[in-house]
């Protein structure tokens, strides 16, 4: 006799899944020691520079202080830094940066586009981006640095970032660009202009986040994981109550199918003369 497949253990297997997959990718947690960065998503043309040469890029590569990154048009890279892998920093398409060092962090800007959101440091560990006309920096925060050769902006998305001209004479302003500003450096000789972000840099700033730790599995709230915990138990909810609504027609199918193919069993046994 053929075996039957129960719909309702088939039912049960499809809910044990559901459950599984987001709790085993909910914990989030990045392998990378204190001196190394790793490279976390990336797409399109991104090629690492090693003193040995150049390599292309990877997902899990890991890179220390003295390597380099460069990204080509339509272009990206994602990069966790330092114990834990806590510090993001995110490298935008036609875009060339040095590791000066990773530990502290110690970013060298060559040109493009940076997207930095710094979420642990120690108290006396600071977090910067260098160019060859400024710095900027922070011990928590997220913002953008862009540089085209001439221009430096810096756009602050949460909290607070130190914004410095390095000019001529070696001297440096330091002021805060504050959440919700952009800070202009048109020339290292000038004061640094500070204006307001553009909406739209904003909500994308917000949809990049919720994006980057959906895909790490944190979520798109404070709390890590329970985000993603809280979609997993809800959707083990929706799927016992379908099952509750359900259960009385699964029965029922099940019962159907058995009352068939015994049907079919006695037939069979008919045609061949048994009683």
């Amino acid at each position: 006799m053929r075996k039957i497949f129960s719909l309702s253990s088939f039912f049960y297997v499809l809910l044990s899944l559901v459950l599984a997959g987001p709790v085993l990718s909910a914990e989030g947690h990045i392998s990378v020691s204190e001196d190394e960065a790793v490279i976390l998503f990336l797409g399109g043309e991104v090629t690492v520079i090693k003193a040995g040469g150049e390599v292309a890029a990877g997902k899990g590569m890991k890179l220390t202080s003295g390597d380099g990154l460069r990204t080509g048009a339509s272009s990206w890279a994602e990069l966790a830094l330092g114990e834990g892998g806590e510090n993001i920093l995110k490298v935008k398409e036609n875009s060339s940066l040095e590791l000066t060092q990773i530990s502290p962090a110690e970013i060298n800007l060559l040109k493009g586009e940076l997207r930095a959101l710094v979420e642990a440091l120690n108290r006396d560990e600071p977090f910067e981006i260098k160019t060859p006309v400024s710095v900027c920096g922070v011990r928590g925060t997220g913002w953008d640095t862009a540089y085209d050769g001439t221009e430096v902006i810096v756009d602050v998305y949460e909290d607070e970032v130190f914004f410095s001209a390095i000019s001529k004479d070696g001297s440096m302003e330091d002021p805060l660009i504050k959440e919700g500003k952009r800070g202009i450096l048109e020339d290292p000789s000038r004061p640094i202009r500070i204006t307001d972000i553009p909406p739209g840099k904003m909500r994308e700033w917000k949809s990049w986040k919720e994006g980057f730790n959906e895909r790490r599995g944190r979520g798109s709230g404070t709390g890590g994981g329970d985000a993603l915990m809280d979609k997993a138990q809800k959707a083990g909810s929706k799927a016992k109550d379908m099952m509750k609504g359900k259960e009385g027609i699964f029965e029922k199918n099940d019962q159907d199918d058995m009352d068939e193919r015994a049907t079919e069993q006695q037939e069979d046994d008919n045609k061949v003369g048994y009683p």
